[in-house]
C-alpha cells in the first residue's frame, strides 16, 4: 500500500481543449493545468519508495480532498472542523470525475502504468483546517473473488447482471 499527501488545493481537471490552427484542429490543456500536473508529479515522486516501479496489475484508490473551510463561515464551523468533526463539502467542483480526473491522469506512469488499471474508487470531499490532497493507492488481485467487499460474502452478494 502507498499513501501520498498533495499540498494545495484540489483543483478539478476539465478534458482537452481543442482549437483551430489554420487547416488543423489541434487538442491541448490549459499551461496551469499542465503546470499543476508537474506538481502532483513532483510531490509523488518525492514521496514515493526508492526505486518505485508503476504498478501493472489491478489497483484500488481512495482519495480525499479537503478543502479548507471559507473565512465566510461561522465560527461554529471552524472549531468543528479543527476538532476531527467531518464536514462534506457539498458545491463545486463535481466530485465524480473531474476532481479525480486530473489527480488519475498526472500519476498514470508514476504509480500506475494507466488509469486503465484502477478497478475500484473511493472518494470524498470534505473541509479541512488547510486544503490538500490524500490518496491511498492499494493492489488488487486479479480475480474478484479474492477482493471480498467489507460486510459481504458471495452468498448474498447479487449479481450484478
Amino acid at each position: 500500500m502507498i499513501n501520498l499527501v498533495f499540498t494545495g488545493k484540489p483543483k478539478a481537471v476539465q478534458s482537452f481543449r481543442f482549437a483551430n490552427r489554420g487547416k488543423f484542429t489541434v487538442k491541448y490543456q490549459p499551461k496551469e493545468v499542465v503546470d499543476w500536473k508537474k506538481g502532483i508529479v513532483a510531490q509523488a515522486r518525492e514521496q514515493l519508495p526508492h526505486g518505485h516501479k508503476p504498478w501493472g496489475c489491478p489497483i484500488q484508490v481512495k482519495i480525499d480532498f479537503v478543502f479548507a473551510v471559507p473565512k465566510s463561515y461561522k465560527k461554529m464551523f471552524h472549531e468543528e472542523v479543527k476538532n476531527g468533526i467531518v464536514r462534506y463539502k457539498t458545491t463545486k467542483p463535481d466530485l465524480t470525475d473531474n476532481l479525480p480526473k486530473g489527480l488519475i491522469d498526472a500519476l498514470s506512469g508514476i504509480l500506475w502504468e494507466s488509469d486503465q488499471l484502477i478497478c475500484k474508487v473511493e472518494s470524498r470531499k470534505v473541509y479541512g483546517s488547510v486544503s490538500h490532497t490524500t490518496l491511498e493507492v492499494e493492489r488488487m488481485s486479479q480475480f474478484a473473488e479474492d477482493n471480498p467487499e467489507p460486510n459481504s460474502s458471495k452468498d448474498n452478494h447479487p449479481s450484478l447482471f
